[in-house]
């Protein structure tokens, strides 16, 4: 099984990326900060267990597309993905 990650996004937009288990919400404080914008944590949608990946694989559920108006999705290593994936077998968890 691959790694797997958290994403937060508001509004179609993507807020931060954090491997399974690390804080999403202290990530999209960072990135708020640092892109000077306010936040209503509240607004973010949350999902955890989501696979990062430039292909889309059969079974396949895709929950974020990267792109120029909707941010990027990018690993610990600056590494940047086009998709963010629910693997077939592997169950995605939405914060409420």
């Amino acid at each position: 099984m691959g790694k797997t990650y958290t994403i937060a996004t508001l509004e179609d937009m993507i807020i931060a990326t954090v491997p399974d288990g690390q804080d999403v919400f202290q990530a999209a404080a960072a990135e708020a900060e640092r892109a000077g914008i306010e936040i209503d944590f509240g607004d973010l949608d949350v999902t955890e267990g989501v696979t990062l990946a430039d292909e889309e694989e059969e079974g396949d559920k895709i929950v974020f597309r990267a792109g120029p108006h909707t941010g990027y999705l990018m690993d610990e290593e600056g590494r940047r993905y086009s998709l963010a994936v629910i693997r077939a077998g592997l169950r995605a968890r939405t914060a409420a």
